[in-house]
């Protein structure tokens, strides 16, 4: 649903809710008023590009380009934008020392997630936080050299049996993109969430220190927020055991896989959120510090390796621990 509010003399505020890429997308601009239509155009075209990126590389619709890559296990000349994934999601791999892993996928099917989150959750009768490492079989990582792409962009090719999700990098680099033009088209003050993961630019009309982001205590039995974040031309995203779990043979699933083991994460941690230049860097580096924990975050710099403002642990205690 598009609005436009008079949100302060000289600024109006133009707003867009709708769903793609399976989560709910927000995005807030602030515009002069003879800057309103323009603003209304970037938001339109905003879902838009939402909608033409989850046709593209989600893997629950099969006439995507990804579907068919991880049917085919071969691509010739891909779509600009797959190819940037592909590629991007491999400097990821490399960055995280393979803990951020697009090779995953088999291991999210066995935990259960094989369909959109939103089907799933339709058709679960109970949800629980996640409290102890389910057991089903273990599918360990199969990146090395698992993805082969021509320098050029004239094919992908993926290893036997590998098979690639794009989802979170996917839905990062979109707010990114996003936000990139409206910056290109000179507004100042926008905000832009998918599934919370946001990108923040300049300061609302009626804080002029930024905008305040809520993070939530996802402890199981904790309600209401853990603390409060002030940022400004910075991105935050925030992973989660919590969010999307679900019950399946009796065993609880969420998922954050290891892919060291090939199992959901369980480290103890609920929740981590992370502040940093890019949505995409923040939710790949939310998810990698939350497999890892806090003490290989701390042995490895994770913080100083991303680039990172700021990584809030929140503990299955309900205990909060900042980087």
């Amino acid at each position: 649903m598009l609005g436009i509010n008079d949100k302060a003399e000289e600024l109006f505020e133009v707003s867009l809710n709708f769903r793609a890429m399976n989560t709910s997308i927000e995005l807030i601009i602030y515009a002069a008023e003879t800057d309103t239509d323009k603003a209304v155009a970037a938001a339109n075209n905003i879902e838009l590009i939402f909608n033409e990126t989850e046709a593209q590389l989600s893997r629950f619709r099969p006439d995507s380009e990804l579907s068919t890559l991880n049917n085919r296990g071969f691509l010739e000349n891909p779509s600009p934008l797959m190819y940037e994934m592909i590629v991007a999601a491999c400097k990821m791999r490399d960055l995280t020392e393979g803990i951020f892993d697009p090779t995953i996928l088999e291991a999210l099917e066995s935990a259960g997630y094989n369909r959109s989150f939103e089907t799933l959750r339709a058709g679960t009768p109970q949800l629980f936080a996640p409290r102890a490492t389910p057991t089903f079989k273990n599918y360990p990582s199969k990146t090395q050299n698992s993805i082969e792409f021509d320098p050029q962009g004239r094919y992908i090719r993926l290893a036997s049996g590998v098979r690639v999700d794009l989802g979170g990098i996917a839905k990062g680099s979109t707010v990114d993109r996003c936000a990139d033009l409206l910056r290109k088209s000179g507004f100042k003050s926008f905000m832009i969430s998918a599934g919370g993961d946001m990108y923040l630019e300049g300061s609302p009309p009626q804080d002029k220190n930024g905008w305040v982001v809520s993070v939530e205590n996802e402890a199981p039995g904790f309600t209401g927020d853990i603390t409060t974040l002030q940022v400004a031309n910075k991105a935050v995203a925030t992973s989660s055991t919590t969010g999307r779990s679900w019950l399946l043979d009796n065993q609880i699933r969420h998922h954050l896989i290891d892919p060291r083991t090939g199992q959901p994460s369980d480290n103890g941690l609920a929740a981590v959120t992370v502040v940093a230049d890019t949505v995409r860097m923040a939710d790949v580096m939310a998810k990698t510090a939350l497999i890892m924990g806090r003490e290989q975050c701390e042995k490895i710099n994770l913080k100083q390796r991303g680039a990172l403002n700021a990584i809030l642990f929140v503990t299955l205690a309900g205990e909060l621990i900042q980087l």
